[in-house]
């Protein structure tokens, strides 16, 4: 299934087997994601059956450097710890570049007393230097943003009413490291998934706006 939202043709993943990450299930129906009348994307992870479903969404056409900005109505500061949200890069085929991916996500990786709920990275995150764990304790709407040049990468969060700062980061190419992802094949990505053991720690439905 292909989707329009805000200005991109996105492709609808889907996976009626467990895949990553995860692994699990992905759904591509219109009760997993779905555009409203506002021209707002939801994303929602459902009971489908005994399992869980989650949602994905990437570009049909390539992205490359430039300024990103995903603009997140839901509050973060209390998504279920087992639920991640993310914003990120992914060239499939790269595997040696790590698949040329930078992420933004929210998520406390089912430790619900983690004071950190979100995470700037650049791949691999196992590197030292190529993460950022903060807090996002702010109840509004969060405009997350990535400038992504050749050799810096920026990263940060605001409230978008008020424009209030809440975290930000910066990634250079340092010397002996490959650095900044270089474009490729790189599709642009949202997902929401169950990050952390098999089921939202609530039992209970999950949506993001």
């Amino acid at each position: 299934r292909v989707i329009s939202f805000s200005g991109l043709d996105w492709y609808v993943k889907t996976a009626p087997q467990k895949v990553f990450p995860g692994p699990q299930f992905f759904s591509d129906s219109p009760t997993n994601v779905f555009m409203d009348s506002s021209g707002r994307l939801h994303l929602r992870i459902s009971k489908c059956q005994q399992e869980w479903c989650s949602a994905e969404l990437f570009t049909t056409a390539n992205v490359g450097y430039g300024k990103y900005e995903v603009r997140v109505v839901s509050p973060l500061n209390n998504l279920d710890p087992n639920v991640t949200f993310g914003v990120f890069t992914w060239d499939e085929q790269a595997t040696s570049e790590d698949h040329r991916e930078w992420d933004i996500e929210f998520s406390r990786w089912g430790r619900p007393f983690d004071q950190n709920n979100a995470q700037y990275v650049v791949q691999p995150y196992t590197r030292p230097g190529n993460i950022s764990r903060f807090n996002i304790a702010s109840d509004q709407s969060t405009t997350n943003s990535v400038d992504w040049a050749p050799t810096l990468t920026q990263m940060s969060s605001t409230e978008t009413s008020s424009g209030r700062k809440l975290s930000d980061w910066s990634y250079s190419t340092l010397p002996g490291f490959k650095g900044v992802p270089t474009p490729g094949d790189v599709r642009l990505h949202l997902n929401f998934y169950v990050g952390a053991g098999t089921a939202p720690t609530t039992g209970a439905e999950q949506e993001i706006i």
